[in-house]
């Protein structure tokens, strides 16, 4: 099973500016900028109002993880799966 990061704009989702890029998407991109590196392009390009969806192998090279590794779940294992509206 492939992990993937996703990340997109805030959008407001009621009143006259539905639809539109809200302010606190910077918010959620600072840390990306000041801790990974990333320039304004890239958080433009990855901040959008379309989904961008990061893969696992494309994780390390944009710095979200240091290594992928394939890990063998047994019988009594869990998963988990977070997702942040």
């Amino acid at each position: 099973m492939d992990c993937v990061f996703t990340t997109h704009q805030g959008t407001y989702v009621e009143g006259p500016l539905i639809g539109q890029r809200t302010p606190n998407t910077s918010v959620f991109a600072e840390p990306f900028r000041n801790l990974l590196g990333w320039t304004t392009d890239e958080i433009n390009a990855r901040f959008g109002p379309a989904d961008f969806r990061i893969h696992s192998g494309d994780s390390v090279s944009l710095k979200i993880t240091h290594e992928v590794t394939d890990v063998k779940m047994g019988g009594q294992d869990t998963m988990v799966i977070v997702g942040i509206p």
